[in-house]
């Protein structure tokens, strides 16, 4: 009995143990420059430069939205040019030839746009044989294709 109780104050200690490794004890990023900077933790200095590192990281941040947004506003085309692109890469990629295009259907517009195109071919052995095609356009460029 009397070697529990021994035992047991070391017990009792070992619960208060805490691992430095977990997230809260870490730097963050705008920390790090700091540090980094030559700025001690703590000082008056050190929470100015991390005031800095924020407002300059939040103002990189903006400028990369506003960047993506503009390209957005800038790369969108038209129903109609979208189209004109799925058709032309719908022909290469069809099995047989094309004998005419069947229908055009823009599904939806913006930016990323997906349109459905459908070719009567020239398969041989056939009287009649068509295919269907969805193209997703991102700006001007054929980001996915399928042949249905």
């Amino acid at each position: 009995m009397k070697k529990v109780f021994c035992l047991l104050p070391f017990l009792a200690l070992g619960g208060c143990v805490t691992d430095d490794t977990s997230a809260s004890s870490r730097p963050s990023k705008d920390e790090l420059i700091c540090i980094d900077s030559g700025f001690v933790p703590g000082t008056i200095e050190f929470s100015q430069c991390l005031a800095t590192a924020k407002i300059a990281r939040k103002t990189a941040e903006d400028l990369e939205k506003e960047r993506k947004k503009e390209q957005e506003k800038r790369d969108t085309i038209s129903a109609s040019l979208a189209n004109e692109i799925c058709v032309e890469f719908a022909r290469k990629r069809m099995p047989y030839p094309v004998i005419r295009n069947q229908t055009v259907h823009n599904i939806s517009g913006g930016y990323r746009q997906t349109i459905r195109v459908s070719f009567e071919l020239d398969e041989p052995g056939t009287s009649y044989s068509s295919r269907s095609a969805q193209c997703i356009i991102r700006g001007r460029e054929v980001v996915d294709f399928k042949i249905t």
